[in-house]
């Protein structure tokens, strides 16, 4: 939270007759904020990141103290509140292993089955208290589907809604509104009023007309922003392995990887916009989220291209085609309202299989 006290604290500076503004110092800022006084050698590395990305001003250095003399301001406007409850700017200067971290346990893996009895594995992500996001092809035209919790539990799906658009690969995942709080997971809900995207400088995207528990903020890519993906596409010989694909370290696991958006495109004869990411994704990523430097997330894996002369193998590149979020919140909002162009198969169970 340090990044989000640093930044209501310097709002607009102390404001001066007529029309001038005096920044706070980093001593003022100590002296509000007594928990951080353990945590002095984080401050300029805090601000100095903050001021980078535009969201800090530095006015040089007030007194006789090298250190604690910088003095900042910031403007109202400049960042955004939804953004600093979501503790966005800690993610921007705590890097991808922070937002790694904080969502690991809100990605879960898709088990499913085939008509012939061979198991493939997807990805999905938690977006809300009651819903789960995944690609479409991950629980249709399969024998049966599951979903595995971080507690090892398979999850009790209430229902399942798709798009009439067949272009649109998403799947709306209904579950019980107290299973994760019921289970003791603790995934990091934040209550917005009505909205559940960023509505900072980027466009609203879409609205939810029920406040909601948010848990991953849907947000709005560009193209080379950097991004971070989190999914689990199959590793031979190894269990279900959450993949946060960083090429430096990577835990048993979870690995992480991390790429740039690089272009916005759509395919031949198709209108829905997609994203070409170069992060490293396989098979299993499909159905999991893409996330930028302030833990949004602005897209979902949908699929890997194949190779231009052979379309039974995967392009060599290794670059991950995703729908953006904006597909995901237009079809969150109409599934809320019974929409007629939703399609809401029937669900049958089988043990801790699912079937539609």
């Amino acid at each position: 939270m340090l990044a989000y006290h640093l930044l209501d604290f310097f709002m607009d500076g102390r404001k001066v007759p007529p029309h001038s503004i005096v920044p706070y110092s980093l001593k003022d800022f100590i002296t509000k904020h007594k928990e951080y006084q353990t945590a002095l050698y984080k401050l300029p590395h805090y601000c100095k990141k903050l001021e980078n990305d535009g969201l800090l001003l530095h006015e040089g250095i007030v007194g006789n103290n090298p250190y604690l003399g910088h003095t900042y301001y910031t403007i109202n406007g400049i960042f955004n509140r939804y953004l600093n409850a979501y503790n966005s700017y800690d993610y921007l200067v705590e890097g991808f292993l922070s937002v790694r971290n904080k969502f690991q346990d809100m990605v879960l893996p898709v088990e499913a089955r085939t008509d012939l009895g061979d198991f493939t594995l997807g990805s999905s992500f938690v977006l809300t208290s009651d819903i789960i996001i995944t690609a479409k092809h991950c629980v249709s035209g399969v024998n049966s589907f599951r979903i595995l919790d971080v507690g090892g539990n398979y999850v009790p799906v209430l229902s399942v809604h798709f798009s009439q658009d067949e272009a649109l690969d998403i799947a709306i995942i209904k579950v019980d509104k107290n299973y994760f709080r019921d289970k003791s997971i603790e995934i990091p809900m934040i209550r917005y009023e009505g909205i559940a995207v960023d509505p900072g400088k980027h466009r609203v995207v879409s609205d939810l007309n029920n406040t909601e528990d948010i848990v991953m903020l849907l947000g709005e890519g560009n193209i080379l922003d950097e991004v971070l993906t989190l999914g689990y596409p199959p590793i031979s010989g190894f269990e279900t392995t959450l993949i946060a694909n960083k090429a430096e370290i990577n835990s048993s696991f979870l690995r992480v990887s991390s790429g740039s958006v690089l272009a916005k495109t759509v395919k031949y004869r198709h209108e829905v916009e997609y994203y070409i990411i170069n992060a490293k994704v396989k098979g299993g990523n499909s159905g999991g989220p893409i996330l930028d430097k302030l833990g949004r997330v602005i897209g979902m894996i949908v699929e890997m291209p194949t190779d231009i002369k052979n379309h039974q193998m995967l392009d060599s590149l290794g670059y991950g085609i995703a729908i953006p979020s904006k597909n995901i919140a237009h079809l969150v909002k109409e599934v809320q309202n019974n929409f007629a162009n939703v399609v809401s198969p029937k669900l049958s169970k089988n043990g801790d299989w699912y079937s539609i």
